[in-house]
């Protein structure tokens, strides 16, 4: 029987419009920007629906496919439009398309959508599908549309709806740089056109129940979707759609009941393959129960030959040992028989005068030791005498302190007292019978030269180290060399020298001056603060391993601070202390001793985590231990502040007369939540645990702002904590600024080079656009860091008056994204009175008015727009300056050390 073919215009009625999908021979790469022709699954079908619905609205007429990326949508436009144009900014993909399809109807060329490359009212029909979200310039786009569009012409367009599409706590598409609501949407459109009509577009699976045309009146299209196993929700509409598709023109066009793209390809195999795995499982089911029962019998069995395998090798091993047994029998007959025959061949004589020789040389040792063990027994009765004394010594002295404390004169005094502690140069006086006592109570640091008990306990332990005493990285001891270096010039920022005031110790690891970074102002400026306080102190500089101070920069610091110490790995201690010999000749030629081993005798340390201990050990050297205990003697510092919590591993070695700081600077057990997430470590971060037991350490904590003490308080910190952030001079006045000049300084600090990329990429381009002339100068070592400029951007490096490019520049940017501590070139950059463009981040710690100086942005585009906007505002730009006064009263010394000098009022 031969088949019946129905005719095409059967064919038609029946199963409607045919066509084709041309395939090229070769996809464009995928790189996530723009569908091609090897993408499948949703994406493609939300794609092709699309171009499927404007298909059927360009029959006959001139259309311009904006954006058109791979080439594949105008190609089906082509096959029923007049004209077809694909314009898109890629010369990549226009080349492809050109290569890929071919119609005498249709071509390709190179343009921005910003920009459209054709005439005025040169056709029917603009299609532009995802493409508006791809810039921020949306008025602009629309009048180029307007533009090309003849009078009676239309927009077919989409976009996806930002609340759906880009929910709150979703991944943002990295190459979308706006994204719109509905509303945004409907209003952008309804700006150019006159008539808008919105449609929903939603890829899903199921089936779809819509009227015959002509047989159902205009009712609200209805939607049902399953939400559970057992719920359903019925929606007019289509709920949660993630695009929007516009028809916008300026003349009322007939209303289109929108439209369905049907997958079938796949659904039936999805639903056969998934019936045939459950009925697979179902004898899997079966099958495993079986291999279960057949494992349980071989694990029986293999039990059975486990137990007779062990007495097997129990047997073996008895017989091994049996053997072994007669071997040594075998082996002691052997010897005695040889002994036996030396014997003989040797004479009975020899073997006598052996032996009463040998017998000699035992009864000399035994002497021998019966003199050491006399001899100990003296220092041990010697040790005991010199301990009965001590313990005498120090129960008078308690008992004279009590009946001091405890007498009438020292009641009435207590006015007295009162008044000489508010006396400079006096309160000292005051507190040192209280000191005595407590010097006199408390556990002396171990001498030099002298063995420490912690060695003894040391050498009992199989687990300690060999030895006390440090070593180089080559493995050889360290001792101690000392060095004059005296300053040679006034520096005005130089610290007065305060002779006879009350002592204090700062040791760190950060060469405080020059200042270029955010922790050197910080240090410098609190040093600068207590000095002029009245405060003697004594800076105590040891860079870590590979960050030598070279000559130069040693003789600027021997001018800015009296007294410092800067003591290398190596035990040189240069210095310019003009009593020098008398603080530090002792330690000439003394060997540095293991500082681990004296903090293990320390009843006062906890042992810590092996990494941290290290990481200590990487910023306080044995060798800086050393030198802190000879100085804790030497001197008798008030007061002890190590700056960063990684340097006070010899605070619990240090006497207890001394108030012992700590200044934090970061919060090291938040990084992990604020900084690493973002991809960026240094290594340095800790746990809630390690952060609290090393701020217990020590009496009083400084946080450089409120958040990072609420956490401290938080993890359980036991010490007073006091938030200190940094002052800062503010200006008199600066000059105004009329070019769109920019201004960024920061170190090479791995959060500052990832926001100046991401600024570079992502917002200067957006501000070029809008000011062209606009200038970037950066300054520090950030610059170097990112590698590249682009155009009107100047790295600088290093400059010698940083006021002078605070006074060229109108606006501040600060891109950093996340951070700790307080970002302090954004204090720096308030002072010199310029406004601030920054992430949170950049003004986290801040308050009130400088606060209010820092425009806080939350994504790149507001960012551009916000730089813009103060670039042609001479009220934003100058408001900085309109709030001197307030700046300058927020960022005075007494204000912000005031917390500091009441937490050492309350610990003495």
């Amino acid at each position: 029987m031969e088949p019946v073919f129905e005719s095409p215009r059967r064919l038609r009625e029946v199963m409607g419009e045919i066509f084709e999908k041309v395939a090229p021979v070769r996809s464009l790469a995928w790189t996530g920007e723009r569908l091609t022709s090897e993408t499948g699954g949703q994406v493609e079908i939300e794609h092709l629906h699309r171009y499927f619905f404007a298909r059927s609205l360009c029959r006959g007429l001139d259309v311009l496919d904006i954006a058109s990326g791979e080439g594949y949508g105008a190609a089906l436009l082509a096959q029923v439009a007049r004209q077809v144009v694909g314009v898109e900014i890629s010369a990549e993909a226009v080349a492809h398309a050109q290569a890929a399809y071919h119609r005498p109807n249709l071509r390709y060329q190179q343009g921005d959508a910003r920009r459209i490359p054709l005439p005025d009212a040169s056709v029917d029909v603009v299609v532009s599908f995802e493409t508006i979200e791809h810039f921020d310039e949306h008025e602009i786009f629309m009048k180029e549309v307007g533009r090309v569009l003849r009078p009676d012409g239309y927009l077919i367009i989409s976009s996806p709806e930002r609340d759906n599409y880009s929910p709150a706590g979703a991944a943002p598409n990295p190459h979308h740089v706006r994204e719109l609501t509905r509303n945004e949407f409907d209003d952008i459109l309804r700006r150019s056109f006159k008539h808008v009509t919105l449609y929903a577009q939603r890829a899903l699976l199921g089936a779809a129940l819509i009227p015959e045309t002509g047989t159902a009146e205009a009712t609200p299209f209805l939607t049902f979707e399953r939400r559970s196993e057992v719920l359903f929700e019925g929606s007019s509409g289509l709920p949660r759609a993630p695009y929007l598709v516009a028809v916008a023109s300026h003349v009322a066009r007939p209303a289109c009941q929108g439209s369905l793209y049907v997958e079938t390809s796949g659904v039936e195999g999805i639903f056969s393959s998934a019936l045939a795995a459950r009925q697979q499982m179902a004898a899997l089911s079966g099958r495993v129960a079986e291999g279960e029962e057949h494992a349980r019998q071989i694990q029986s069995a293999l039990d059975q030959a486990g137990a007779e395998i062990a007495q097997l090798q129990s047997q073996l091993q008895l017989a091994r040992s049996q053997a072994a047994g007669y071997e040594r029998e075998l082996g002691a007959c052997f010897q005695l028989l040889q002994a036996e025959k030396e014997a003989h061949s040797l004479g009975i004589r020899k073997v006598q005068d052996e032996g009463a020789r040998r017998v000699r040389q035992l009864a000399e040792a035994i002497s021998r030791t019966d003199a050491e063990i006399a001899q100990l027994a003296r220092v041990l009765d010697e040790e005991r005498e010199a301990h009965e004394r001590t313990r005498a010594a120090l129960a008078e002295s308690d008992a004279r302190v009590q009946a001091i404390w405890g007498s009438a004169s020292w009641r009435i005094t207590a006015p007295m007292r009162f008044v000489l502690r508010r006396v400079p140069g006096l309160h000292r006086a005051l507190t040192l019978p209280r000191r005595a006592a407590r010097r006199l109570l408390r556990p002396q640091p171990p001498e030099a030269g002298r063995a420490h008990p912690s060695a003894a306990g040391a050498a009992a332990n199989p687990a300690a180290p060999a030895g006390d005493w440090g070593r180089d990285s080559g493995g050889r001891p360290v001792a101690f060399r000392l060095e004059y270096l005296p300053g040679t010039r006034d520096v005005a920022d130089a610290l007065p020298r305060q002779p006879g005031k009350e002592k204090m110790i700062c040791f760190t690891h950060v060469v405080p001056f020059p200042r270029t970074a955010g922790n050197e102002y910080r240090i410098h400026n609190m040093l600068k603060y207590l000095a002029d306080s009245g405060r003697d102190i004594l800076l105590v500089l040891c860079p870590l391993a590979g960050e030598a101070i070279d000559q130069e920069s040693a003789r600027l610091l021997a001018s800015v601070y009296p007294g410092m110490i800067i003591c290398g790995r190596d035990g040189l201690l240069r210095h310019n202390l003009e009593d020098g010999e008398v603080v530090l000749g002792q330690l000439a030629g003394r060997i540095v001793r293991d500082a681990e081993a004296l903090l293990r005798g320390a009843s006062q340390s906890t042992p810590l985590p092996a990494k941290l201990a290290d990481l200590q050990r990487s910023f306080c050297p044995d060798v800086l231990v050393e030198l802190l205990l000879h100085l804790d003697g030497a001197i008798r510092p008030s007061v002890v502040l190590a700056e960063y919590i990684f340097m006070n591993r010899a605070l619990p070695l240090l006497g207890t007369d001394a108030v012992k700081i700590v200044d934090t600077l970061d919060a090291f057990s938040s990084k992990s939540e604020l900084v690493e997430r973002f991809g960026v470590s240094d290594g340095l971060s800790l746990t809630d645990e390690e952060e609290a037991s090393l701020l217990s350490q020590a009496d009083i904590a400084i946080a450089i702002q409120e958040r990072e003490a609420d956490i401290f308080r938080k993890i359980g910190a036991r010490c007073d904590i006091v938030t200190v952030g940094v002052d800062f001079a503010v200006r008199d006045t600066v000059p105004a600024v009329t070019e769109p000049s920019l201004l960024l300084v920061g170190s090479g600090n791995a959060m500052n080079v990832q926001g100046l990329r991401d600024f570079l990429q992502l917002c200067w381009p957006l501000v070029r656009d809008a000011l062209p002339e606009a200038q970037l100068r950066i300054v520090g070592s950030v610059g170097a860091q990112v590698g590249y400029a682009p155009p009107g951007v100047q790295v600088l490096g290093r400059v010698d008056d940083l006021g002078a490019e605070y006074d060229r520049a109108r606006v501040i940017i600060n891109p950093i994204v996340a951070g700790t501590g307080l970002k302090i070139k954004t204090v720096e950059a308030l002072s010199h009175l310029r406004p601030v463009v920054c992430w949170p981040a950049g003004a986290d710690g801040l308050g009130g008015v400088a606060l209010e100086q820092c425009h806080v942005v939350g994504d790149w585009s507001a960012f551009a727009r916000q730089v813009v906007q103060i670039l042609q505002d001479d009220g934003l730009a100058s408001a900085p300056l309109n709030a001197q006064a307030e700046l300058r009263a927020y960022f005075d010394a007494k204000v912000v050390y005031a917390p500091l000098l009441e937490a050492l009022e309350r610990q003495s």
